[in-house]
């Protein structure tokens, strides 16, 4: 209703009182009182991609039986606006006519408890995934925090708002009115982990993303952190998503990568992404582009193919998800896939889950028969037991920390391969272990033993300071401190 120039809603918006029917609604049509509520609803609400999207089509039933009583019908398709939201007023402190919080909304839907609803709490195994069990886990996103967390206000990234610390709801990775059924890049390899064959749009949104809000970073020059965004009603790529809140956006300004993060919860270093998977560093995974995109980085861009693992050997012309790498303790074996939560650091995933240190807390090193690197995270994409791998067959390198050479946050570096400086700091430089002082790749990327690479580089051994190929172009000058 209209009254000088403003719009109203009123009660005889959607209720007549003349009309005996379900809650004297307007709408006399529908084959029970959930679809009569509806189509009330979208006679307003022309919601972007609901028509289509898994809540509109997801045929799991509640078992709760008030559910049934009240509307109708006991489907989540079937309920639509109602499993989520109330008409009239929701609870105190709820936004949006939610049944309850964010997340309480999302895990128990219409239904009384969790354990009887098909949504994704503990009754999930009715037809959703169990992510409140998952989020409940050692590490991972507080969606589950204390009320005093749930700061989400819609569409806040295109006002320029930034989260604030703490801040993280279901709403804010995925939009439930566009959500699509399906799990990361299509088609998936056997176990649904990676995708089948990695290509240069592998970074697109998978269908559970569509229509998040996200941010593409102003990209500075090379280890330089962006500071301005474009925001975006709906983001293109998993990365956007994720610099909503891992970049200055959300935390601030950093130093050399690093911001001190504070809140409620808990008080640490953390780094901003969008500066180490900056497109102009020298070295960096192809979350953003491929490596053969990297402006920064010179040739050879990308590693050899025997290098890398299947199906991540396609290298220099693929991207790659932040969730290639976080995400549940087991997804090949049925854990919800995506970062939500692990009992693992870093919510690292796969068949190994472990860096730089593993369970006891050793720092891993390169090929030592007294000590295996069984459960290396590297190793589920990096073929490091090539026979023609330098790691593994120089007796000069054997021994060494990996964290000796490179960085511990392992997303980008301002010099190639991920190489770190003594003069790096916390926590790039895990625990001041780190030695190089200077490091150049070499112009050839060479698939065989160092001390073969002179004669087939075709380099000349300098006789004199200004003549030949320096050392430098090919090794590593570093200091050896003592350690046990």
């Amino acid at each position: 209703y209209s009254y000088s120039g403003v719009n109203y809603v009123e009660c005889e918006s959607c209720h007549d009182p003349h009309i005996e029917n379900y809650d004297f609604l307007r709408v006399t049509g529908g084959a029970n009182n959930a679809e009569k509520i509806n189509t009330t609803c979208t006679s307003c609400h022309d919601k972007t991609g609901w028509i289509g999207s898994v809540h509109k089509t997801q045929a799991a039933k509640y078992t709760d039986a008030s559910v049934t009583s009240a509307y109708g019908i006991n489907t989540v398709s079937g309920l639509g606006c109602i499993n989520c939201h109330v008409p009239h007023k929701a609870a105190a402190n709820n936004k949006y006519l939610l049944r309850g919080s964010f997340s309480t909304t999302c895990y128990t839907g219409a239904a009384g408890s969790s354990s009887t609803a098909p949504c994704h709490g503990t009754g999930a195994a009715q037809g959703g995934k169990n992510i409140e069990s998952v989020l409940n886990r050692i590490y991972g996103h507080p969606v589950s925090s204390s009320p005093t967390f749930y700061l989400h206000k819609d569409l806040e990234i295109l006002d320029q708002t930034p989260p604030s610390f703490g801040h993280a709801t279901c709403v804010d990775c995925h939009n439930p009115h566009q959500a699509t059924a399906g799990t990361h890049s299509s088609p998936a390899d056997p176990t649904g982990w990676y995708p089948a064959s990695p290509n240069l749009l592998t970074n697109d949104v998978s269908n559970v993303l569509r229509g998040v809000t996200g941010v593409e970073p102003t990209w500075q020059s090379i280890w330089t952190q962006p500071t301005t965004f474009t925001t975006l009603e709906a983001a293109s790529k998993e990365y956007q998503i994720c610099f909503k809140c891992h970049s200055e956006f959300a935390l601030g300004a950093a130093v050399k990568g690093v911001t001190n993060f504070e809140n409620e919860e808990s008080t640490g270093k953390i780094t901003d992404q969008a500066w180490e998977f900056n497109p102009n560093n020298k070295s960096a995974h192809p979350v953003v582009v491929t490596l053969n995109n990297q402006t920064g980085s010179y040739t050879p861009k990308a590693l050899a193919a025997a290098a890398m693992k299947a199906p991540w050997t396609n290298v220099g012309n693929q991207t790659m998800y932040c969730s290639d790498c976080h995400g549940a303790n087991n997804e090949i074996g049925g854990d919800p896939r995506g970062p939500h939560g692990s009992n693992y650091k870093y919510m690292l995933k796969g068949q190994n889950k472990y860096w730089p240190a593993d369970a006891s807390g050793q720092l891993y090193r390169i090929n030592l028969t007294d000590y295996p690197d069984a459960g290396l995270f590297c190793l589920n994409c990096h073929n490091l037991t090539n026979p023609n791998d330098w790691h593994y067959n120089e007796s000069d390198m054997s021994g060494m920390y990996c964290v000796n050479c490179h960085v511990a946050v392992p997303h980008g570096s301002k010099r190639s391969r991920l190489i770190g400086y003594a003069s790096d700091p916390s926590p790039y430089n895990y625990q001041g272990k780190l030695l190089v002082n200077q490091f150049r790749k070499p112009s050839t990327f060479l698939n065989q033993k160092p001390r073969d690479a002179h004669a087939i580089a075709g380099a000349v051994i300098p006789t004199a300071p200004n003549k030949g190929v320096p050392c430098s172009d090919c090794h590593m000058m570093r200091v050896f401190n003592p350690d046990p």
